[in-house]
């Protein structure tokens, strides 16, 4: 592994405090159009740099939660907490129009933007700062399983 992936990595493992959580899955996850609090999985992470260069990476590489819960009510993004990891992100701005849920805020000098396809559940998101991005894709699913 060269130095400079490296050290974007290092880089990389400080702006996921949001935790990006997505997954690119072929089979869709569920109706969440009703859902107040979702539980999402990650599966798919992408990180760029600004000299244009991207990166598949690993969930573990740049500490992302594999598993958040989204809660509309609270407007908070967080960790399970079976994860152990005890990290909560308040939303700053949530709508919910035309079929799908927006979520927006900054933490810790980071920008985040999640996007919900609610009839199918698939969750794209991204986490920016300066000279780094990183996008992720995942599935959501009602948290209030029965």
């Amino acid at each position: 592994m060269s130095l400079g992936y490296r050290n974007m990595l290092a880089k990389a493992k400080g702006l996921a405090i949001v935790g990006l959580m997505s997954c690119s899955v072929v089979a869709y996850a569920d109706d969440v159009a009703d859902s107040e609090r979702m539980l999402c999985s990650i599966s798919k992470v992408t990180l760029c740099v600004e000299d244009g260069d991207c990166f598949p990476i690993s969930v573990f590489d740049v500490d992302v939660p594999q598993f958040l819960i989204i809660d509309l009510k609270k407007k908070t993004i967080s960790t399970t907490k079976a994860s152990g990891e005890n990290r909560e992100s308040k939303v700053a701005h949530l709508s919910r129009e035309s079929g799908r849920t927006f979520l927006q805020g900054i933490e810790n000098n980071r920008a985040y933007s999640f996007l919900i396809e609610d009839d199918i559940g698939h969750l794209s998101a991204s986490v920016a700062r300066d000279g780094i991005t990183i996008s992720a894709f995942g599935a959501c699913t009602d948290a209030n399983i029965d």
